[in-house]
């Protein structure tokens, strides 16, 4: 626990912001693993809870160190909080090749340098994606008494649920421009562009930021799921339609924004605890991050929906030549050789054009 009680005194408010993210950084690599002899007993899914218990007694004991805490965070977070972070970390492009090609330079090109945006400091602080799992064991309850150390930043709370709603929107009418995307691609026209549930929820999250109302009812997750079941009939409709991988990546990208959305209303949502939320939201953007830098999941995510969708388009193909009865199998037996006799006597016939001599154009016509 050293480490954290020569962190804690410092005092970096006033520091440029690279040296808080660094000290920020340190603070919360101290909470990831057990680094001492007395740890060693301790289960590696409690490591995170444990330890923000022990931040949290340091704190309160020293009111000085907690004020330093509270306000360099609050600090970071406003500066790093926008609607682009929310909207675009862990996502690339919603083209399968410019996908492709920007999967082959992350392996080919460096690392982006160490900076203050999210998706970079995601990146420094959980550089393995199996971290998401140990976020997601953190106990909800100490977790809730961290965050309530924030309670009195009201222009942080301020900034971002602005942020959250505005980045809420974007995705909403980045998710209606797909489904239309995907819907004349298909050429699917049963439903008026007013009928779909994206269009419902690109028009209710328009009128909240509209009214600055950052408060979202049931009624928003009720479309929430509507939309899903409208992806799963829009897929089995394109089983009939035939396969593109464009398309195939478009569901996969429909799918994530779906759910990135998903995971930022729930901080607005008065049913929902924000302790639950930022766990939820922390644990899927690390996932996010490694996976937008990963060809391998990029390849087996779009090649492996790929595949199960020509395997049920194509499982019919050569069925009727599969019988399971007696009669079928007669049946199946006699057009057999009944198309043989057919072959065999035009083969004759050919043959015996043949012998009579024909040359030149009748020979041809005959032949063919």
């Amino acid at each position: 626990m050293d480490i954290l009680s020569s962190l804690l005194p410092l005092n970096p408010t006033h520091k440029k912001d690279f040296e808080k993210v660094i000290w920020f950084v340190n603070i919360l690599k101290w909470v990831q693993r057990p680094r001492s002899e007395d740890e060693k007993t301790t289960k590696i899914e409690t490591v995170y809870t444990v330890r923000i218990k022990y931040l949290l007694s340091m704190l309160k004991n020293n009111p000085e160190w907690l004020n330093n805490f509270v306000t360099t965070i609050s600090s970071l977070l406003y500066e790093i909080s926008g609607v682009a972070q929310f909207v675009s970390v862990g996502f690339s492009t919603s083209s399968f090749i410019n996908e492709f090609a920007h999967r082959i330079q992350e392996k080919l090109i460096p690392n982006k340098p160490f900076h203050e945006d999210l998706e970079t400091l995601i990146f420094e602080i959980f550089p393995n994606e199996n971290e998401s799992i140990y976020v997601d064991f953190i106990d909800e309850t100490i977790l809730a008494e961290l965050l309530t150390l924030f309670n009195k930043q009201f222009d942080l709370h301020k900034k971002l649920k602005n942020d959250l709603m505005s980045a809420s929107y974007v995705l909403s009418v980045q998710i209606l421009n797909n489904v239309f995307a995907i819907q004349e691609d298909l050429k699917y026209f049963f439903k008026k562009p007013e009928e779909f549930a994206e269009f419902k929820l690109e028009g209710l999250l328009r009128v909240q930021q509209i009214l600055e109302t950052f408060e979202v009812r049931a009624e928003v997750f009720e479309l929430l799921g509507q939309i899903e079941s409208n992806i799963e009939e829009l897929e089995l409709f394109m089983q009939d339609r035939g396969v593109k991988i464009q398309l195939v990546y478009l569901f996969q990208v429909q799918r994530r924004k779906l759910n990135r959305l998903r995971i930022l209303l729930g901080f607005l949502s008065p049913e929902i605890s924000n302790a639950a939320s930022f766990r939820l939201f922390l644990s899927q953007l690390i996932l996010d991050t490694h996976h937008q830098k990963s060809f391998k999941s990029f390849v087996k995510d779009n090649l492996s929906l790929l595949t199960d969708r020509i395997v049920q388009a194509n499982s019919h193909v050569g069925e009727h030549y599969v019988t399971f009865t007696w009669h079928d199998f007669q049946n199946m037996f006699k057009s057999a050789v009944g198309g043989g006799a057919v072959t065999g006597l035009t083969v004759f016939v050919k043959i015996g054009l043949g012998r009579l001599g024909f040359t030149g154009f009748l020979k041809g016509l005959f032949e063919t």
